[in-house]
């Protein structure tokens, strides 16, 4: 036995509506981006407990992931980077779950931390071109202090690169106001990027230069391309 509609284009309308209502209540349940924190200029111990923070949370989720925005208008927005990137590596994380972008701007504010459950669209944001580093010619790849409290040399990363450019090699220049500390702070790092990393000791160039007014020991991280002239 067939059923007989009358009116095809009411029963159509129907399916139509059913559809779009069903659209618009899943688009509705999308989860959505979790602001954690944003900030202005601050000092590099109020980031490193906010940066704690982020971590916390994405601990406590692990199926999130995490969000780093940076405005390139804000006051030192590469120091940001490099702090939050060394605070990232010094840390035993999933730096998978974690994506570091410069920006465009942030209205007021310098950076931003988000977090991201499963299926959230991301915060919009315009994304700026990375600066192309001059691989052909020496440049500073980044610095550390013996106090080391607000980090921003990643030893894995200068260890990378050089591994990368296999004849290239690293100028390691360390000041300080004595020679025990200059000593110390080479032999540290020399020790460490030779057995964490693998990196060779003819790979590396270390000077060490006395600066009676320097309170604190310095490391100076150069990359030297290799000379085909």
């Amino acid at each position: 036995m067939r059923l007989r509609v009358k009116n095809k284009t009411a029963v159509w309308n129907t399916v139509f509506s059913l559809l779009f209502f069903a659209t618009v209540t899943v688009a509705q349940e999308l989860p959505k981006a979790i602001l954690v924190d944003e900030f202005s200029v601050i000092s590099c111990e109020d980031l490193l407990a906010r940066t704690d923070v982020l971590f916390a949370q994405l601990i406590q989720h692990p199926d999130h992931t995490g969000l780093v925005l940076i405005s390139r208008k804000a006051q030192n927005s590469r120091g940001f980077r490099e702090f939050i990137t060394a605070t990232f590596y010094l840390r035993p994380f999933d730096r998978e779950r974690i994506k570091i972008l410069e920006v465009s701007s942030l209205a007021e504010s310098s950076g931003q931390f988000w977090r991201l459950p499963p299926g959230a669209v991301s915060p919009y944001y315009e994304k700026t071109p990375e600066p192309v580093q001059d691989m052909s010619k020496p440049y500073v790849f980044g610095y550390e202090s013996e106090e080391r409290v607000c980090p921003s040399f990643v030893p894995e990363l200068y260890a990378n690169l050089l591994k990368e450019h296999p004849r290239s090699f690293g100028k390691i220049v360390v000041r300080g106001n004595s020679w025990r500390s200059r000593q110390s702070l080479g032999d540290y790092y020399l020790d460490k990027l030779r057995s964490d990393f693998g990196l060779s000791t003819n790979q590396f160039r270390i000077y060490y230069i006395h600066r009676p007014n320097k309170p604190l020991t310095e490391a100076e991280f150069w990359f030297v391309p290799a000379n085909d002239k």
